[in-house]
């Protein structure tokens, strides 16, 4: 039995564009656009905990997701990811095998 339930998930990748006139060569801007990747990943609730903040006590969650993205796809911390009426932020990114990723997302909504 897995431990983690299939879901559909949406991960919102920041597009790079060439800097004109740049210096160094290849140099990129990020987040000028987003692609939206539609892929199936498995989820899992990691921890759930209240923490002090500057206007009181709110809750954290932390997920993992894992699941398999195209090959040219590195997701990266801070990327956005949307699984069902949830967002998602990516804390940690690790390549697993294969196309195979594991990420640990925080709910951020």
């Amino acid at each position: 039995m897995v431990p983690y339930r299939g879901v559909e998930t949406k991960i919102h990748e920041p597009v790079a564009q060439p800097v004109p006139g740049s210096p160094v060569p290849g140099e990129r801007t990020a987040r000028d656009g987003v692609r939206v990747l539609e892929c199936w990943g498995y989820l899992r609730l990691l921890k759930a905990k209240l923490e002090d903040t500057p206007l009181g006590q709110g809750g954290r969650q932390i997920h993992r997701w894992r699941g398999q993205l195209p090959d040219e796809v590195e997701p990266q911390p801070g990327w956005t990811v949307e699984i069902g009426e949830q967002r998602y932020q990516v804390l940690v990114a690790v390549w697993m095998f294969g196309r195979t990723w594991r990420l640990d997302l925080e709910r951020t909504e």
